[in-house]
């Protein structure tokens, strides 16, 4: 089963409904020239985060390109359930090198270019980037591919999909509290 690119329409749609609802649910204060303050959750942990509209609408854009590039690799990858079960069934050593195991299966020059550009936006390089801010996404990113892998039609995960992604970039720049 192929799964088709995103229209732009609903790309725009979708792209509006997360920025309104980061907006609405984790926006707390204007900060300082143009910087808003987010109190963010992600898997039962909240983070404080500072970020420009530019630099949300940058990261949003980010989740959704990763989300396509992910409906690619299981497009044109072939990087189904089955080829993904034997991944997660080979030596199971623990989460850290599970997670490393898909990661290193399904990354793409694409995807690195995007953790990149992540990195970028949430004013993230060196050490923190390679130890802390760059595995916090892959994580995510291994764990929206693990729940959408053959079902990237359904809209509802798709969108699910994004939001996770989204929180785990703005979380790149963020401190726990």
């Amino acid at each position: 089963m192929k799964f088709e690119k995103i229209s732009q329409e609903d790309r725009e749609k979708l792209e509006r409904r997360l920025y309104k609802t980061i907006v609405e649910e984790f926006r707390r204060e204007k900060i300082k020239d143009g910087y808003y303050k987010y109190i963010v959750s992600l898997q039962g942990f909240k983070f404080i985060t500072d970020i420009t509209d530019n630099e949300l609408k940058e990261s949003i854009s980010i989740a959704v390109d990763t989300m396509e590039e992910l409906k690619k690799i299981n497009n044109n990858d072939g990087m189904n359930k089955k080829k993904l079960k034997e991944i997660q069934d080979k030596e199971h050593r623990g989460e850290p090198f599970e997670t490393l195991n898909i990661w290193n299966a399904i990354v793409t020059e694409q995807l690195k270019e995007l953790l990149n550009r992540a990195c970028e936006v949430q004013r993230v390089a060196g050490a923190w980037a390679a130890l802390i801010a760059g595995p916090t996404v892959m994580s995510a990113i291994d764990i929206v591919y693990e729940t959408e892998v053959d079902e990237f039609d359904n809209e509802e995960l798709y969108t699910q999909g994004a939001y996770f992604i989204l929180r785990a970039i703005m979380k790149m720049h963020g401190t726990e509290i």
